[in-house]
Parts: C-alpha cells; structure tokens; sequence
C-alpha cells in the first residue's frame, strides 16, 4: 500500500551528486550481500500492467515498467495494439556514434528512447559461463563493457531481473533457474539440448553438434528459416529509471529520465572454443532476430510515447562483437 501510494508522488527536480559509497548501496541504502538476503531484503509491489515498485533499506521507492521476453510475432502484435506503424510517419534517420551509452542513457535528449543493450541469454551480465545470479550484480562494475554500463545506469531494474523476477514460477534467478531468450528458437531445431546447451546464459556446444545443426540449417527453406528466427525472444524492460552515469559514480534522480531497454545477445563463438565458421549459420540466424526484435520494440515504445520526439529514438549496440567472436 505504502509503494503504491508513494510511486504516484510529485516528481522532484533533476538531480546529481558523486556516489558515496558503491552504486547498489546508493540506490537501496544496503551493501549486497549473500543472494537470499539480498533478495529478502528487496521489497517488491506488483502494480497493473505489468509494473512494480522495488525498494531496499532506504525511503527511496522505483517504479519499474513491464519487463517480459517476447518473440517477434509478440513484438509486431504489440505494435499493432497499440496502432501500428503507420502512426509513426516520418523518414528513417541512421547516425554512427561511439561514446560512453550510460551517458545516452542519462541525457534529457534520450527520455524514452529504445536501448539494445549487450546481454547473455538470461538478460543479465556474466563475464563468463561460469558465472550465477548468486554472486549478484554489484561486481556488474568490474566487466568494462556496452551490457554492464547499461545495467549499472539502469541499477533498479537490474535488481529486479536478478533477484524478483518470476521464473517457471519461482521469484528471482539461480543457477539452476534461469531466463532462456533461446529455448523456443532450439526447440523448432531439435531436441532441446540437442545441439546446444545453455550455461550461464552462454551458448556452448561441441564440434559434431554444431555440423549436424549447419546441416538441419541447410535443409530449411527461406521461409522455414524466417520461422525458425521468430522464435527467438529478447528481454524487453519498459520504461526504467535511469540511476547513475560514469559506472555508478556519478548518481541521477529524475522522475522522468526513462528509457526502455531490450536484452539482446549473440552466441558466444569464443566461449565455446570452436571455429567461426561452424557457429556461422546459426550464429547469422540469431543475430537478425535479434537485431529486428530491437526494433519492433522500439516502435512500441515510440507508440507508447507518442507525442515525445526522443521515443523515437533507438540505440543499437554490436552485439557478438569483442570477445563473444562472432563472424
């Protein structure tokens, strides 16, 4: 009751200041500690439509837009809900930028823009395969890359799809209970686990494995193919607040700095320790789903947004790049 009621508050003036202590502690006024008592002591309301309210130890309350992980077909069904594309008129504009995306993130020009965001499988930031939910997200500011940043800048909802989020029933992921954007896409291919085999959110697989996919790949038609990739799904968190900038350093309140974020990732060629050109046909598959997933999104939120210029907006990363060594 009190969240509910408090959410619905007078937005305050823009504000920022140098963090005091670490990033997950500004923003929850406790140090992350052991996973169950961190996730005991994150306190979540579900409001209607899909949102919620998150709070920590501290008066500070976040409100938090739907997140879920839809396929394309869900995406363009959403699209169309909400009016379809032809309420967006206007010509296609596409700029190459290189900077500091927690900085896009936290600038007034970007309110309700569209983020891809460099994620694994699960929607959340392992340096490695290794890696579990359990060791938590503070340590997200250590992994200098596109996914952590966006993470840290957008701190709340981070939380929330580590340590509340509803998976096969059970709140918050584990190791052995995590989100799975590629489960669909493998199973219209094979048996699940067939091919390949999930860890971490990291796609790992064996030589003769990856011969005999390339080969059921090669016997798909065009349109067999374009169904195959529709079921790729991506995480999809709406309207998140932007917390902090400069890794954590530098925090931000503003009631209406919000962005919507899509948890996109590429198959981790490097990871897996086999050659490119073996991951290549499956590899090339995911990326376009994934990539046109983005922007199905992104016109939902610009649908959502309508008479805000900047929803327009969408952010596009290099997914697959660096060391996930996609070809």
């Amino acid at each position: 009751q009190k969240a509910v009621a408090a959410s619905a508050s007078p937005s305050q003036p823009r504000r920022t200041w140098p963090a005091r202590g670490d990033w997950f502690k500004e923003l929850f006024g406790f140090q992350e500690v052991s996973y169950p008592v961190t996730q005991g002591l994150l306190k979540a309301t579900a409001l209607k439509g899909g949102q919620w309210v998150l709070q920590g130890e501290n008066e500070e309350l976040w409100r938090l837009g739907r997140f879920w992980t839809p396929n394309l077909d869900e995406l363009e069904m959403e699209v169309a809900m909400l009016g379809g594309t032809d309420k967006l008129p206007g010509r296609l504009r596409v700029q190459n930028i290189v900077g500091d995306v927690a900085d896009f993130l936290a600038s007034e020009e970007n309110r309700h823009a569209t983020f891809q965001v460099a994620s694994q499988f699960n929607c959340l930031e392992f340096p490695g395969p290794s890696v579990t939910p359990e060791r938590g997200i503070t340590d997200y500011v250590c992994d200098k890359t596109q996914g952590p940043a966006c993470s840290i800048a957008c701190g709340p909802a981070t939380a929330f799809r580590n340590y509340v989020v509803a998976v096969d029933g059970e709140r918050g992921q584990t190791t052995s209970r995590q989100i799975d954007n590629l489960r669909d896409l493998r199973s219209r291919l094979g048996e699940p686990g067939q091919y390949i085999k999930m860890k971490g959110g990291y796609t790992m697989a064996q030589d003769k494995d990856l011969r005999k996919l390339n080969y059921a790949i090669e016997q798909l038609s065009q349109s067999q193919k374009k169904a195959v990739q529709r079921e790729l799904r991506v995480g999809v968190h709406e309207d998140v607040p932007v917390t902090s900038c400069q890794w954590g350093r530098m925090q931000l309140r503003d009631d209406k700095q919000t962005v919507t974020q899509v948890f996109g990732s590429a198959c981790s060629v490097s990871y897996s320790g086999n050659g490119q050109s073996l991951w290549a046909p499956f590899a090339r598959l995911v990326l376009q789903a994934s990539y046109e997933a983005t922007l199905w999104a992104a016109a939902a939120a610009a649908l959502r947004h309508g008479a805000v210029p900047s929803a327009r907006r969408v952010f596009l990363t290099c997914l697959g790049g660096g060391v996930f060594g996609n070809p």
